[in-house]
């Protein structure tokens, strides 16, 4: 393993692009090893999906920041190491506790992730910044990756996940890789396998509290087991304080809290019309305890601005008053934009049942392609299964012609339903590639097909040979390169995509050889049965499950337009494909709302 890496090293200081780009016959290494044309085009492709990889991570941490609440860092956070988070394994012991040094203002987090030799704790409350000094961070590295080949790719991954599973935490970094990121299984396997990817984990409270030391421990033997790679996650202080399991790292910090004088400061530098909020404040000292995150000093800047002072008042009680400062933020931002096709009552109950969903599946970002038949509840799951089959077997109908239909729909449809191409989780197929491996291992099928067609008649001989062949195209195809979401629901229209070349391919051959042996009808249901199979079931089951959650009043078919919508309104936020609540409070807050028709209620 280290002399392939070696050789990818080497490699790439060869230029490997140009060596490709001029159709070298194989060319030589630093370490004199002479590389074919295959291994040639293997290293470029793979040089291009770390670059792909890195691009994509920038694009996504950039957006993030741009929408962070006082990106421009004017309330100066603060820091203080905490070493008694923390285990060190020479000691196999807490980390003593002594005074807990003051890290200086403006020290650039990369500057502490390196003091503490790449393993980082970031400790805070609610609203701090954890996530905003993960995602600089991500950036940061980022940077460093993109001038040497030789540094990991940095990777936020939402530690909320892991959850669900419970995986060793290398199976689960390739999965996120995979579902977060879009990368093909293979490559997220070579790189994780490789110590390719330095994970910053975020969201260590979202783990249920059940199954938080187990996640310290999985996160602990991770790193023992891949020779303990650089890592930093985040955490909220009171969460990480009960957890029985310590993690095994060198530094850990804590964001400190916002100073009464730091608030002070920054409302003044802002050209907003504050009067109202300065007059409430001086009236009502209790508020000060509520600004002690930048979270929450934006949320009372965006709700109160331009209001006066007489108009404002907080309940008492820091988690009332809480409450009570997030939905009068939800009325500005309503108020804020108005004439909306959507009332509002649709688009918060619409944002509960997201908010809820999200919680229920462990997750913050909400790719609508992720949408899967478990978010429906159970006992309408069974309506799903037969408007897919009925829908598929309209397809394959309008395809093999009326009397096609008329004799073999129904039962098309009842195979379907039973089973067939319905599948408990929808799989998009987003790319493809070529593999001769997979499709001589599948070609099987045809030998067996064509020893049984020689026995039974020369018709079936032509059925099995149709199906064989498409068997072969269809294992031979898959993915192949890092495909990276820029769009909303792009993997399921590039399903669509992949299904209607995948049929065209199938028809072709269908018809050839169908024509022979299987008539008209038989070789266009051979080529649209084999288009389904390579994207358009995934396709077509996904717009289902939107049309019943849709009937079921928990959003809307159009989800794209009402999810920008949301965006409009700074409840949501978007990050190419993805979008998320603008803060996990904000998440909570209308997840803990009761759903109800004609609108959401505390």
């Amino acid at each position: 393993m280290v002399e392939e890496d070696q050789l990818r090293q080497s490699a790439r200081g060869s230029n490997i692009a140009q060596a490709y780009g001029e159709g070298a016959t194989a060319t030589v290494n630093t370490f004199n090893t002479v590389l074919t044309p295959e291994q040639v085009r293997d290293l470029a492709q793979e040089d291009k999906n770390r670059r792909d990889m890195l691009g994509a991570v920038r694009r996504r941490v950039d957006e993030l920041l741009e929408k962070t609440v006082n990106k421009d860092g004017e309330l100066g956070l603060g820091f203080v190491e905490v070493p008694d988070a923390l285990v060190r394994l020479e000691e196999w012991s807490r980390v003593p506790y002594d005074v807990p040094a003051v890290v200086p203002a403006g020290t650039p987090v990369l500057s502490v992730f390196e003091k503490f030799g790449r393993h980082l704790l970031i400790l805070g409350a609610p609203g701090a910044g954890k996530t905003t000094l993960l995602r600089k961070l991500a950036r940061a590295l980022v940077e460093q990756a993109e001038k040497d080949g030789h540094e990991r790719i940095p990777v936020i991954v939402e530690l909320s996940t892991w959850a669900t599973e419970r995986q060793p935490l290398t199976d689960w970094m390739v999965e996120r890789l995979r579902q977060s990121y879009r990368v093909p299984r293979k490559i997220a396997e070579d790189w994780v396998k490789r110590n390719q990817v330095l994970p910053l984990l975020d969201g260590l409270d979202e783990v249920p509290l059940a199954y938080r030391d187990a996640c310290v421990d999985a996160i602990n033997q991770f790193r023992r087991q891949n020779g303990f790679v650089p890592v930093a996650l985040c955490c909220r202080v009171k969460d990480y304080d009960s957890i029985g399991q310590k993690l095994e790292l060198d530094g850990a910090i804590a964001i400190r809290p916002l100073a009464r004088a730091d608030v002070e400061n920054y409302l003044q530098q802002l050209s907003q019309p504050l009067e109202g909020v300065r007059q409430m404040l001086i009236r009502d000292a209790t508020v000060w305890e509520l600004l002690d995150t930048p979270l929450m000093v934006d949320i009372l800047v965006r709700s109160y601005q331009d209001l006066p002072a007489e108009s404002l008042a907080l309940p008492g009680g820091i988690d009332e008053q809480r409450r009570h400062l997030f939905r009068a933020y939800v009325d500005r931002m309503f108020q804020h934009r108005p004439g909306s096709r959507y009332p509002r009552s649709r688009v918060e109950y619409w944002l509960t049942w997201l908010a809820q969903q999200l919680f229920r599946h462990h997750e913050k970002d909400f790719y609508l392609e992720d949408l899967q038949v478990d978010w429906l509840s159970q006992k309408t799951r069974w309506c799903q299964r037969w408007a897919f089959a009925l829908v598929v077997g309209l397809v394959v109908g309008l395809g093999g012609g009326l009397i096609f239909w008329l004799v073999n729909g129904p039962l098309f449809w009842l195979g379907a339903g039973r089973g067939g191409l319905v599948k408990e989780t929808i799989e998009p197929v987003e790319t493809m590639h070529w593999s001769w491996q997979r499709a001589v291992g599948s070609g099987g099928r045809l030998v067996v097909g064509l020893r049984d067609g020689l026995v039974v008649a020369l018709g079936v001989l032509g059925v099995q040979l149709v199906f064989g062949l498409l068997s072969i195209i269809n294992n031979g195809l898959g993915p192949g390169k890092v495909e990276q979401k820029l769009v909303p629901n792009q993997a399921i229209w590039a399903s669509l995509r992949n299904c209607l070349i995948c049929a065209a391919i199938g028809l072709v051959i269908a018809l050839f050889l169908g024509l022979l042996f299987l008539g008209l009808v038989g070789g266009l249901l051979a080529g649209l049965v084999f288009g389904m199979n390579v994207g358009g079931a995934a396709f077509i089951q996904h717009f289902v499950l939107r049309a019943q959650l849709a009937f079921e009043g928990f959003a809307p078919f159009r989800y794209v337009p009402f999810l920008e919508y949301a965006t409009t309104l700074l409840f949501l936020e978007r990050n190419g494909g993805a979008y998320r609540f603008r803060h996990d409070l904000l998440r909570e807050y209308f997840a803990a709302l009761i759903p109800t028709r004609d609108g959401a209620s505390n």
